[in-house]
């Protein structure tokens, strides 16, 4: 299994877990509705560690003269993606935004570990 299969394996089952953790108590305490937003934003913070992963894996190739850029345009890119999402998720759809956004935000805290280690291990 190559390196991004393994890091998406282990991304996806993390999410999955603290899915399983959140459903129950979402469910029976918000309703479908905050459960759907918690499902979406945990999918925008996957596909966000996965452009994680592939800028930091170029910026970790690049060399240093070229890291700090690579890994500033893809922060710069994550940040947009997860600003287009929010507003997306406003103005064209009924989720909720405030569930969508801590949603995002805790999923986004809890999969920045897969980064820091992936960062960790290539720099060291």
């Amino acid at each position: 299994m190559n390196d991004l299969a393994r890091f998406f394996v282990r991304t996806l089952a993390t999410t999955v877990l603290g899915l399983v953790l959140v459903a129950w108590p979402v469910y029976a305490f918000l309703g479908s509705g905050h459960l759907i937003a918690v499902v979406a934003g945990s999918l925008v913070g996957i596909v966000n560690i996965i452009i994680a992963w592939i800028f930091n894996k170029k910026a970790v190739a690049a060399g240093e003269s070229r890291m700090l850029r690579s890994l500033l345009s893809g922060m710069l890119l994550r940040f947009l993606v997860v600003t287009v999402a929010i507003l997306w998720v406003a103005k064209a759809t009924d989720l909720n935004v405030y569930t969508f956004s801590f949603a995002l935000l805790g999923f986004y805290l809890i999969l920045q570990v897969f980064e820091v280690n992936f960062l960790q291990k290539q720099l060291s």
